[in-house]
């Protein structure tokens, strides 16, 4: 018994730890992507590129999620396959699951309860910005440095927007990849693979937004694509509602 409850250890072990880090580096690229995005929104008047940032700041909630997740799920599979010798380890591992899925709910209303804030008050301060712009203050900070009609966006914006949209190109096929690369489809892979294509949604809105410099006015774009990322905010809230906290999880057919 001890030995098989060893090598179980060592096995979950080899599993999380490399998924571990993969996902801490995941983690820290997000808080450096979401500072730079907030620096360059400030530094650029760019609203829409500091809310950007704010939600890579964000994400950090729902990577953490989908990590916990995973090795949840790999725990559960182990159960499926584990011999019935091993009853009194089953049962110790099915506490260690259930004490896992209580944390991921509480992680999911963590995220829930954050992205309604953030669109609550992205929501009133766009509002606000629009109507100071609508004032026409000449001191108002929220309008862009005056050069005349822009017609081209700043470089770093440019290039850090079509930074941005690159790593889910990498990501998405890669968690799609990994959902079926096993004989039973991964719930946990797929839920990663859901989230990545809404996580690039936010990504691709910032993208678009610099390309539209080039052909509308600042005030229009930065309006309209902020608001479009406020949604993709309720987007997130309502899905870690149904999914998690209603439902308890898409996972839960995985142990009998």
């Amino acid at each position: 018994m001890p030995a098989d409850n060893t090598e179980d250890r060592i096995t979950c072990k080899r599993y999380s730890i490399p998924l571990g880090i993969a996902f801490f580096l995941l983690a820290i690229i997000s808080l450096i992507q979401g500072i730079i995005a907030i620096t360059f929104g400030s530094l650029f008047h760019s609203y829409s590129l500091s809310t950007f940032g704010i939600s890579s700041v964000g994400q950090i909630i729902i990577v953490y999620y989908i990590y916990h997740q995973l090795v949840t799920e790999h725990l559960a599979r182990k159960i499926s396959s584990t011999p019935t010798e091993t009853t009194p380890i089953l049962n110790n591992t099915r506490n260690i699951i259930n004490n896992r899925r209580a944390t991921e709910k509480k992680i999911a209303i963590t995220g829930m309860s954050i992205y309604l804030f953030l669109a609550a008050i992205t929501l009133f301060t766009v509002f606000y910005i629009n109507k100071k712009m609508d004032e026409k203050d000449p001191n108002n900070p929220s309008n862009p440095p005056s050069d005349g009609d822009r017609n081209r966006p700043p470089i770093q914006i440019l290039l850090f927007s079509i930074y941005a949209i690159h790593p889910f190109f990498i990501l998405i096929p890669l968690a799609w990849y990994l959902t079926h690369s096993s004989n039973s489809p991964s719930p946990a892979w797929r839920n990663a693979t859901i989230w990545s294509l809404l996580l690039f949604l936010m990504a691709y809105t910032q993208f678009i937004n610099s390309q539209l410099f080039y052909f509308v006015t600042w005030g229009t774009t930065e309006i309209v694509c902020t608001l479009i990322m406020v949604s993709l905010f309720l987007i997130y809230s309502i899905r870690l509602f149904i999914l998690y906290v209603w439902k308890g999880g898409n996972y839960e057919n995985i142990v009998p």
